[in-house]
């Protein structure tokens, strides 16, 4: 079935049937039937039983030998990268980044490169929902204009991303983040990292945070970060004495022998953080992570694109972590990829590579990513991925083990 055959305007209640269901909470039904009303999914249970309470006045739409589930939430995506496509990584993060600098040209103040560019993310959101991706983090320089919290029928929250370690360049992000402001309303804010933000921004977005918008940061991504926070020196002091954003007074926030994490302490302590990657925290850091109520955005395609010595998503749940899932960006996604921008291929990995129990996979590509973006637990968009229903396992183990890509269902 087409995903855009079922649209609202045409009928205000829609049974779905399929091979199986799986319902927010996790509960498989099979075979199985959820109801949709008002674009949203609204109850789960039984075909039969479903048929019996709703079939008399709703519309029918059997999906025939595909499990349906909530679609999935992508909580950590640069979009706006999407029109550069897949590069290869050489090992060399800042000269990864130069090249994305290259690549993403700065259109402020060309109409006609910000309506290209607002053209780049829309395409994206419409393409993470054929892939069956219900709502995302989007990270945007705000260049494309505003970007709506609900586009394509799905949920975006976006994140205005600042810079500045301190005075003069933290003035832009301090005027933006401003309660004063009305520039940005409806937007969330990101310092960028602890090594291109300093601490005047993470405070303005603290406050920010306090008042009731959401709040993230790149945290522990690598090695480097880790030993500029620390020691104060490395190649992220090189960049920034490179470019003339250094200032030798920034050194009194830098050098104190802290993680990253702990650099955050007063900032996570403020408001509710969503930190993402996290490749490269300890125990005292999981522990503040899990007492500051932060949530955590692993992206593991493009963690392990750049190189990175594996990650503690499974001692973080543990800890009592809210860890959900994200894909960066097109640009750290293999070229062969079918869906880059949707989520089933990150978990998919993270199965196969570690053996990851499916349904903790279904909670941080679902539930965890909602509870991690403030969003409300209402399903608009589903996920379907063809199983075998003569086959006795578990739907969703395979959907895990298959490579046919999901498809995403309006509803």
């Amino acid at each position: 079935m087409n995903e855009w055959s079922i649209s609202q305007d045409d009928v205000s209640r829609t049974l779905h049937l399929s091979a199986a269901v799986i319902s927010p909470g996790g509960v498989t039904h099979r075979p199985g039937g959820l109801l949709a009303e008002g674009g949203k999914a609204v109850a789960w249970g039984e075909r039969d039983a479903m048929q019996q309470q709703h079939g008399g006045d709703a519309a029918w739409c059997d999906h025939g030998d595909v499990v349906l589930m909530p679609g999935l939430v992508n909580a950590h995506a640069h979009l706006e990268l999407s029109g550069i496509g897949p590069l290869p990584y050489g090992g060399d993060f800042l000269a990864w980044l130069g090249d994305i600098r290259t690549s993403l040209a700065s259109d402020e103040g060309d109409p006609d490169l910000q309506a290209e560019r607002f053209k780049t993310i829309s395409a994206a959101i419409a393409a993470s929902r054929s892939a069956g991706v219900d709502a995302i983090g989007d990270v945007t320089s705000g260049h494309a204009g505003w970007v709506p919290p609900r586009m394509h029928g799905m949920s975006i929250v976006s994140y205005l991303e600042w810079f500045g370690l301190g005075p003069p360049w933290d003035v832009i992000a301090l005027a933006g983040m401003s309660a004063d402001s009305d520039a940005w309303t409806g937007y969330g804010h990101q310092p960028h990292a602890p090594y291109s933000a300093g601490p005047s921004v993470y405070a303005a977005a603290s406050a920010a945070g306090q008042r009731g918008l959401p709040v993230c940061t790149h945290l522990a991504e690598s090695h480097d970060e880790a030993r500029f926070v620390s020691r104060g020196d490395g190649p992220f002091r090189d960049m920034l004495e490179g470019i003339g954003k250094w200032d030798d007074a920034y050194a009194a926030h830098y050098g104190q022998g802290l993680s990253p994490v702990r650099w955050m302490e007063p900032y996570l302590r403020a408001t509710p953080w969503l930190v993402a990657h996290g490749n490269y925290v300890d125990d005292d850091d999981l522990s503040l992570l899990a007492e500051t109520n932060t949530s955590v955005a692993f992206c593991p395609i493009a963690s392990a694109y750049f190189l990175h010595e594996g990650h503690r998503y499974r001692e973080m749940l543990d800890a009592g972590i809210n860890v959900c899932l994200g894909t960066d960006s097109v640009v750290c996604q293999p070229p062969e990829e079918a869906q880059p921008l949707g989520v089933l291929p990150q978990i998919r990995f993270l199965y196969h590579r570690d053996g990851t129990d499916p349904d903790t996979l279904f909670r941080m590509a679902t539930m965890n990513g909602r509870r991690a973006l403030r969003l409300d637990d209402m399903v608009r968009t589903l996920l379907a991925v063809p199983i075998d229903p003569a086959d006795a396992t578990k739907p969703l183990v395979q959907a895990l083990r298959s490579d046919a890509p999901g498809r995403g269902v309006a509803l």
